[in-house]
């Protein structure tokens, strides 16, 4: 498959919410689902010539964005990784892979599972900083009182991070819809919770050379025993299995692909939860997927020789939605093969990726139609403001001529200029004013009018109908509501 990496960089602080619960407490992610970037596609889901294939078909799969480390996607911190309980620092920890917990020197070093953080394949660690904001919904604004039960509070990632994603590309995806989906995502974007307000904007660029997330993404399997009779899979992305047709949490040979692999429970880490994804465009929430979450650890043993041809690659897809970037598993990745013979290794501290200098926001669709309606309306505007101009000179010059028409005949032409159409509006008038009952009270500024009317269209006919009543007015007042 072809492959288009990108970086997402923060712009502001943005909500990403585990649950689409709207009550009790919602923690948030630490990672953007491939969902996401896949429903900035498919804002322009009928541009394109065949959106079945693009959207539906797997042949392009959305990748989950992920920090970055050193100019390198990370990945979920493993869960068979373990430290000593009071220590922050990490400079000691211990691989359960390979680890005997039953010695006593491990005993009495009261091991816990490390499980937030992100690391490289260097074994540099870092973790996102997140702001907690509390919010007030008001009653109204006369006595600023809160509605029962409505104090409610964002926690969002902190602007600045920069975040990796990869978009590949089945061979049967023309050029054309590649070079469409790169445009579109490059460019700035909202996403997730409240982006209507202070959260969720997004740079995402195109990289072009991006060779460590490559690099990390095709890593060679290693042996986890030296006859590759035992093997680690890492679950690098959101895994949801099904066991004939029904999702399950269980994995086994079956819904990962393989022959005749079996399960090594002693030796697998799993962390699952139940997600409800929200559709915006249904405004309903789909069915609930069992997910295995990033950072699970599944090994195997008395793998057939087609398993291990299978997973000498390094990397698969299984289970669904792959389209939104699921199902990307990982065998025995370098930063995974740590710690052999009870030996402790150390994590290095480090921090997630910031950009680098003043950012640069490219100007995308949205920006383009953006500047382009302002301009229409200042255009728009200034021509109002002319026709305004112009029709108070008229008054002041010939408002003597129409003293004896009255305000009801004014709004008369009023009317006729906001309902009658363009062609038979001119005409309309001039046999009102021409209607014998009328004829003394036009006859003086009747010639005067006329010239008026085929030289203006029904906009400035309107506001010269309008305004003429109040000739004898103080306009600066009158705009602010006083008068003579």
């Amino acid at each position: 498959m072809k492959q288009q990496f990108f970086s997402l960089t923060l712009l502001s602080d943005i909500v990403l919410q585990k649950s689409s619960n709207t009550q009790g407490k919602n923690e948030s992610r630490d990672f953007i689902n491939g969902s996401v970037i896949l429903g900035i596609v498919a804002k322009h889901y009928n541009e394109f010539s065949n959106p079945f294939a693009i959207f539906h078909s797997g042949a392009v799969r959305f990748g989950e964005a992920k920090p970055l480390i050193s100019g390198k996607i990370s990945h979920k911190i493993p869960l068979c990784f373990f430290a000593p309980k009071e220590a922050k620092d990490l400079r000691e920890v211990y691989n359960a892979l390979f680890c005997d917990f039953a010695t006593k020197s491990l005993q009495n070093l009261q091991l816990r599972q490390i499980r937030s953080g992100y690391i490289n394949e260097d074994l540099q660690k870092a973790e996102l900083k997140y702001r907690y904001t509390q919010k007030v919904n008001l009653k109204n604004r006369k006595d600023k009182s809160t509605k029962d039960n409505q104090m409610f509070g964002y926690e969002a990632i902190c602007k600045g991070a920069v975040f990796g994603f990869v978009v590949e590309f089945d061979e049967s995806v023309p050029n054309d819809d590649i070079e469409k989906i790169t445009q579109i995502l490059c460019g700035t974007h909202f996403i997730g919770k409240s982006k209507n307000a202070e959260y969720g904007e997004v740079l995402i660029q195109s990289i072009n050379d991006f060779r460590h997330a490559k690099h990390d993404l095709n890593l060679n399997a290693q042996d986890f025993s030296q006859d590759f009779s035992e093997v680690a899979l890492y679950v690098a992305s959101s895994l949801a299995l099904f066991d004939n047709t029904m999702p399950t949490f269980i994995p086994s040979a079956k819904n990962l692909g393989l022959d005749s692999a079996q399960i090594l429970w002693e030796k697998t880490h799993i962390k699952t939860k139940i997600h409800t994804p929200y559709n915006q465009k249904r405004k309903a929430k789909d069915s609930a997927r069992l997910i295995i979450e990033q950072g699970s650890v599944i090994a195997l043993h008395n793998l057939s020789q087609s398993d291990k041809d299978k997973l000498k690659n390094g990397r698969f897809l299984c289970g669904g939605f792959l389209s939104e970037g699921y199902g990307e598993i990982l065998v025995n990745p370098s930063f995974l093969i740590q710690g052999k013979d009870n030996k402790s290794f150390a994590l290095n501290q480090s921090h997630i990726d910031s950009p680098k200098g003043e950012i640069s926001t490219p100007q995308n669709n949205l920006d383009n139609d953006l500047i382009t309606y302002v301009k229409d309306l200042r255009d728009l505007q200034m021509r109002e403001v002319e026709s305004a101009n112009s029709i108070d000179d008229f008054i002041t010059m010939h408002k003597g001529k129409f003293s004896k028409v009255t305000n009801a005949q004014w709004g008369a032409i009023r009317a006729f200029a906001q309902m009658a159409d363009d062609k038979a509006l001119k005409n309309r008038i001039i046999c009102y004013i021409n209607e014998e009952r009328l004829k003394d009270k036009w006859e003086e500024g009747k010639e005067i009018l006329e010239q008026f009317i085929n030289a203006h269209d029904r906009v400035s006919i309107a506001l010269l109908a309008t305004r003429m009543p109040k000739a004898d007015l103080d306009f600066s007042k009158s705009t602010s509501g006083g008068g003579k």
